[in-house]
């Protein structure tokens, strides 16, 4: 089971108003997200991959209702 400290994982999920780093994201969220958002459009911010801000909100509002596709646990 993958682990992330509750702290961040509650800091970590808030909305956003301009892109998000790929390389931001926590590594026990990463498949979810990857998952979530395949298909998408990405885009480039500082030499990396980062998603569009209204992708990145729809993600969180799907962890918010439904929960990430995988059991975590917060410590």
């Amino acid at each position: 089971m993958r682990s992330l400290e509750k702290k961040l994982f509650f800091e970590f999920i808030t909305e956003r108003a301009s892109p998000v780093a790929l390389s931001s994201i926590p590594e026990s969220l990463l498949s979810d997200i990857e998952e979530y958002l395949f298909g998408r459009t990405v885009i480039k911010k500082n030499g990396g991959i980062a998603f569009y801000p209204e992708d990145f909100n729809d993600w969180i509002v799907k962890i918010k209702t439904k929960g990430l596709s995988y059991d975590i646990q917060l410590i």
